[in-house]
This record gives C-alpha cells, sequence and structure tokens, in this order.
C-alpha cells in the first residue's frame, strides 16, 4: 500500500489574486460581536490584494496564550475556535499576505456566562 501525499500547507491559500507590487496589508474586521464563557466560533472578514500566508487568531485561556489557525470559510469570511472565560478577554487576530505585509488586530470583548438551564425555563414561564 503507497504511503499518502502529505497534507497541503494550512497556512497558504492556494491562489494568489495581486501582483508583487501590492504594498497593502491585509484588512480584518470583527464579524463576532459577543462572546460567552467556554468555546466560542470566532469570525472575521480579512480582505487584501493577494493571498494570505498567515491567518491566526490568539487569546489568553486559563492564563496561557493560545494561538490558532483560522479557516477559509468563503466569501473573505475565516473562523476559529476559541475558549475564554469571563470577565473580559482580549483576542489577537494577525494576518500576512504571500508579499510579506502583514496586520495584526485586537478587540476586547466581555465574556457572559450563560445562564443555568432553570433561570432560562423560569423566565421564559414569567414573561408569558
Amino acid at each position: 500500500m503507497p504511503v499518502p501525499p502529505p497534507a497541503p500547507d494550512s497556512t497558504e491559500q492556494v491562489q494568489d489574486k495581486g501582483t508583487s507590487n501590492d504594498t497593502m496589508p491585509p484588512m480584518v474586521n470583527f464579524l463576532t460581536s459577543e462572546l460567552y464563557a467556554g468555546k466560542n466560533v470566532l469570525k472575521v472578514n480579512v480582505t487584501d490584494d493577494s493571498g494570505l500566508r498567515l491567518r491566526e487568531v490568539r487569546f489568553v485561556n486559563e492564563g496561557k496564550i493560545e494561538s490558532q489557525d483560522l479557516v477559509y470559510d468563503g466569501n473573505n469570511v475565516y473562523k476559529g475556535l476559541i475558549n475564554v472565560s469571563p470577565p473580559s478577554a482580549v483576542i489577537v487576530v494577525n494576518v500576512n499576505d504571500v508579499y510579506g505585509n502583514k496586520a495584526s488586530y485586537s478587540k476586547s470583548f466581555p465574556v457572559k456566562q450563560f445562564p443555568d438551564i432553570f433561570t432560562e425555563i423560569f423566565n421564559r414561564l414569567i414573561n408569558r
């Protein structure tokens, strides 16, 4: 049985949309507006004139800085799984394009607690 080929590099986009004259860094727009305690899917919009080489998100989880790759979701949207704790979280998105233009964007989010199931049921019964 032959050995399978190596997996493609997950930090490099296949198609290059620009030219070597690209000197502008990628632009990042946070699409996620709120975070809850625990695991969350962070979504960002990344636009650039050329292909992206690096797409990562950094955050603090249990006192340690963690880094996750952002995965392409279509229409310039990238998403990544993050794990945050209350009361707040600072999220940093780093992107580099194929011509070495770099950008780093950060945003502070308040982290909300999910109400327990009994509180949620009680609130719905009262608000009828």
